[in-house]
This record gives structure tokens, C-alpha cells and sequence, in this order.
């Protein structure tokens, strides 16, 4: 299964009644890794965590999880990918397994629902990035993931009057094409006479809007297959200005710039090329999203920020969108009974039983907005730093 954002909230939904949750994550990576050693590492973690737990039953629980973790590790587990996330409760039948496109830090958690924070970094990390770009005859599609290229491919369409040839992607050539079985103007076929020249202007144009539908299809094809969060086109502005035309609107949504790239560029040249403009569009998103965040705010009623008054909006269902300064850790207590939160210990204040420390706080508050199917926005650099101002964390709220 891949990780996608709907990935997250499906996996926010898993829960035991009385069991508690083991999630556990690995990096198998070969370059950073090492693909001995990981059962051990596991089992580092998972005394380290066993030297917290003061309640019998949990250790109980622990050590049986454990033990699942580490047979499926030993003897079935066959790696695809450079990070792994286990989720498991045998005594629920619970069993989730994901192998990752990117590394994860080693951690193991044992709680009443599955951690996900570490999965939600590498959910926005592995969004696909989609580039296209395109003239009046050629397009090249490339998707990049991870920044390198994913996939590439190459669209050919003969546009009468044009000569053409290349070859693009992954072995396909395509030979120079002839102009031929078009009169020449002066002749009896389409050029002859300013009315045949009209005619001719015209077929070109018709042949030019085809193209730009079969790149346009092309696109969206490959879109249903491979979605992506984000567009930007390139080649000559008449040629994106005709193809803006015929884009609609749900991938006209998708697009966040425009790079002036040859059709001919090298694949590198693309590759950085985008990873640039997806950088600078990535930051300053973010720092948009935590403005309105903190105007909001101000304004009352339409946002919190701070942890306290998160909680709360956590607790009454109300979170749209969590937006969470990278790296930001706080504590949180929760009411075995009614599910109260708070940001310190005690007794709730509505039953007075005592709370429950929970393992990951923030965590806990991502797995509460993806179960109130949020949005969750982990930000970081510059957008972080204002956010940390604030509390490090903050939601825009439901009315």
C-alpha cells in the first residue's frame, strides 16, 4: 500500500478496546542502514522503552508485540523499501505493515492508537511532483519523487508545415518527419492564394490544438496512474499559453510555476531545475499557511495556536487543518474515561479520575485531527521558526 495522505487516515482509524497498539519504525536503508543489525536495533528499542513502563501489563503487552515484531523480521520479512513502520495488537488481530520509499528514524511506541507522526513527514516528502513540458509539436513528461526522476516520457505529434525529430526518453526515437503531402504555397493545394494560406494557418492551428489535447490527455492519464500534488510546465510562453487553455481546472489547481526549459534540456537540467522551484513554492506555502494560521488567531475564532487551546479544539472535534512546527515536543495527559486533554497532569476535571500520560503528545494530537479528518501540515525552516514563536503548533478550527 502507498503512503499517501489518505494512507494516514485510513491508518488513524486503527484501534483496540483494551489492547494496546505496538508501532514500531525502522530504517532498512542500504546506504544508511544496515540490514543485519536492524532486529537488534529493534530490540534496543524496545528495552529502552520496556525501562519506562512501570504498569505490569504494558510490559506484558510489550514483550508479546515484540516478540510477533521481531519473528516477522527474522523470518518474512523481505525488504521493498528504505524505511519500515509496523503497527500491531494480536490480541485485536491487529497487523499493519508499511515499507517506505524513504528512511525513518529507529522508534517504537506503545500506545492506545498507532503513532504516526514520523509517518507524516515522509507522506509529504514522497508527494509526486509532476513536469511537463511542451511546444507546438513535442511534450516531455517527467515525474519526480524524492528528488530524482521518477519516470519520464515523450509525446510526438506531426504538426504539418513543422520539421521535427529527436529523441527523448528511455530509448524512444523518433526519426525527422516530412513535411510532405502539403502543397507548398504558390501551388494548387492549401497555400495557394491568400485564401489558401488562411486555410493553411488554420490547418496548422487545428493540428497544433490536437497536440496540445493528446499531451493534455496524455497527462491525465498519467495522473489517474501516478497522482500528483503539484505541476509546473515549461517550453515556449505561446505554446503554455495555448496549453493552458485547453488545462482544466482540477490540474490547473496543480500547477505552481512555469520554467523557460528547452524541450531538448538534459533530464538533469529538468530535475534541478524543478526541485528548485518546488523548494521555493513548498517554502512559501508554508509560510502563507502559517500567516493565515496566526491572522486568524488574532482575529478569534477562526484559529488557534499554542498547545492548550489546541487541545481543546482536538478534544470538541473542531481541527480543519494542524499545522505543527518540525520538531516541536510537548507533553499531554488524557482522561482514560472521557478522553479529556490537557497539556498538564492531574485529575479531569469532569470525572476526577487521574490522567494518563501519553507517550508522544503530538502525535496523539496528529492521529486526533487525521481521526476528525484534518489536514495535517508539518512546516519547517522559516515557517517553523514563526510557528515555535507562537506555541509550535496551532489549527484552524472548524465553525
Amino acid at each position: 500500500m502507498e503512503l499517501t495522505r489518505q494512507t494516514l487516515h485510513d491508518l488513524s482509524k486503527l484501534q483496540t478496546n483494551s489492547h494496546p497498539i505496538l508501532s514500531a519504525y525502522l530504517n532498512v536503508d542500504p546506504a544508511t542502514g544496515n540490514l543485519v543489525s536492524y532486529p537488534v536495533v529493534f530490540r534496543d528499542r524496545v528495552r529502552a522503552l520496556a525501562a519506562t513502563l512501570q504498569d505490569e501489563a504494558e510490559r506484558a503487552a510489550l514483550e508479546r508485540e515484540a516478540q510477533r515484531v521481531l519473528r516477522f523480521l527474522e523470518h518474512d520479512f523481505v525488504r521493498t523499501g528504505k524505511g519500515l513502520a509496523i503497527f500491531s495488537a494480536e490480541p485485536a488481530g491487529l497487523w499493519e505493515v508499511q515499507q517506505l520509499l524513504a528512511p525513518v528514524p529507529n522508534l517504537v511506541y506503545l500506545n492506545r492508537e498507532p503513532v504516526l507522526g514520523p509517518l507524516v513527514r515522509v507522506a509529504e516528502d514522497l508527494e509526486r511532483t509532476a513536469v511537463l513540458l511542451v511546444d507546438k509539436e513535442h511534450a516531455r513528461l517527467y515525474t519526480l519523487r524524492l528528488g530524482e526522476i521518477e519516470d519520464q516520457s515523450a509525446i510526438f505529434d506531426e504538426v504539418p508545415g513543422k520539421h521535427s525529430q529527436g529523441s527523448w526518453s528511455r530509448g524512444m526515437s523518433f526519426p525527422a518527419m516530412s513535411q510532405g503531402g502539403l502543397a507548398q504555397p504558390g501551388s494548387h493545394g492549401l497555400g495557394g492564394g491568400s485564401r489558401g494560406g488562411v486555410e493553411y494557418d488554420r490547418h496548422i492551428e487545428y493540428h497544433v490544438r490536437e497536440h496540445m489535447k493528446h499531451a493534455l490527455s496524455r497527462l491525465d492519464l498519467f495522473a489517474r496512474g501516478r497522482p500528483f500534488g503539484r505541476l509546473i510546465l515549461g517550453g515556449p510562453q505561446e505554446a503554455l499559453a495555448d496549453f493552458r487553455q485547453v488545462l482544466p481546472p482540477q490540474l490547473a489547481q496543480r500547477v505552481i510555476g512555469t520554467l523557460t526549459l528547452s524541450l531538448e534540456a538534459p533530464a538533469e537540467e529538468v530535475r534541478l531545475a524543478a526541485l528548485e522551484m518546488a523548494r521555493r513554492w513548498e517554502q512559501e506555502d508554508e509560510e502563507r499557511r502559517v500567516r493565515e494560521l496566526l491572522e486568524g488567531a488574532a482575529l478569534g475564532g477562526r484559529a488557534v495556536v499554542g498547545w492548550t487551546p489546541t487541545l481543546q479544539a482536538l478534544q470538541f472535534g473542531k481541527v480543519w487543518r494542524l499545522l505543527v512546527a518540525e520538531g516541536f515536543a510537548a507533553p499531554c495527559f488524557e482522561c482514560p474515561q472521557c478522553g479529556y486533554l490537557s497539556a498538564t497532569e492531574g485529575a479531569c476535571p469532569a470525572c476526577d479520575r487521574p490522567l494518563t500520560e501519553v507517550q508522544d503528545g503530538v502525535s496523539h494530537a496528529i492521529v486526533l485531527a487525521l481521526r476528525q479528518d484534518g489536514d495535517i501540515e508539518v512546516v519547517a525552516e522559516h515557517a517553523a521558526a514563526v510557528l515555535r514563536d507562537h506555541g509550535g503548533i496551532g489549527a484552524i478550527v472548524r465553525f
